[in-house]
Order: structure tokens, then C-alpha cells, then sequence
């Protein structure tokens, strides 16, 4: 089995939790923010955040289709992908509870990540098992007829893998 190739979810939280737990130690900031919108699709993106508490839903408007990617909650991060490219939003951030989070800009996450190879390791897990899903539910709307094949076919030639 290839290293940190567990399909045992509750290992995967485990992992994440500890990630983001050292993560919260070199956070620029905490916040707090009521239910609600914390960002949108398009948004410039100027921080990550990692979740103390609360519960957070992450969603993407596809071709006029609001399609959820994600409900986090403590120990999981989000915001991590448009910091990284240096790209707008290309997801919509909404707190479905209260939520407290550490807040963490670009220089603070790239020296973290420089310093602790096996947080970086962990963040790249955790980015994968998300595109994995994200595949997965594109080819269920896809199947269903929610997404027409045409516009499936056109998001199949950005696909860099």
C-alpha cells in the first residue's frame, strides 16, 4: 500500500485534525464569523482558514448549478487552493453555524509549509481526496443529466491528469 493511501475515512479525519492542529499554532490571526457567507466564488483570496469550531459548506456554481463540495467541520481547512495559485475564489465559503477559524495569509502557510514537510504532505492528501470528489460527483451529475455532456466534455480538456 502506498504511504498515506488509507481509505479509512476516520484515519483521514485523524490525520487532518492533527495537521490542522499544528497548523493553529503559527496562525496569523482567529476569527469568528455568523452563519453565513464567509466568501464567494470569484473573491479575491487573501487567507486560508482552518476550523476550530463550527461547521462550514463548501459549494461551486457549474453551469448555472449550485453543487455542494464539502461540509467541514473542526480540524479541516479550507481557502487552501486560491491562496496557493494566487487565483480568485473558485468556490463559495458559507458557515452553517457560528464558526471559529485561524486565519492564515501566504507567507504564514508557505513557512509553514517549508518547515514541516509532513503538514505539507498531509495538506496534499487532503487536496487530493477532494479532487477525487469532485470528479466523482461531476461524473454523477453527468449520469443523472444535470450536466450536459457538452459542457461535461469542455471541463475534461482543462483536466491537466
Amino acid at each position: 500500500m502506498v504511504m498515506g493511501a488509507s481509505r479509512d475515512p476516520a484515519v483521514e479525519h485523524r490525520s487532518a485534525w492533527r495537521g490542522a492542529s499544528q497548523l493553529q499554532e503559527s496562525a496569523s490571526t482567529a476569527s469568528t464569523y455568523p452563519k453565513g457567507l464567509i466568501y464567494r466564488e470569484g473573491d479575491a483570496a487573501d487567507a486560508m482558514y482552518s476550523i476550530r469550531s463550527g461547521e462550514v459548506r463548501i459549494t461551486k456554481n457549474m453551469y448555472g448549478i449550485t453543487v455542494k463540495i464539502a461540509d467541514l467541520g473542526p480540524g479541516q481547512w479550507f481557502g487552501e487552493m486560491a491562496l496557493l495559485k494566487g487565483a480568485p475564489r473558485s468556490t463559495t465559503a458559507i458557515a452553517e453555524t457560528q464558526v471559529e477559524v485561524d486565519v492564515y495569509d501566504l507567507e504564514t502557510l508557505a513557512a509553514r509549509l517549508a518547515a514541516e514537510p509532513r503538514f505539507a504532505f498531509a495538506m496534499m492528501r487532503s487536496m487530493s481526496q477532494r479532487l477525487r470528489r469532485i470528479d466523482d460527483r461531476l461524473t454523477d451529475l453527468v449520469a443523472k443529466g444535470r450536466l450536459p455532456k457538452k459542457e461535461a466534455a469542455e471541463l475534461g480538456r482543462h483536466t491537466l491528469y
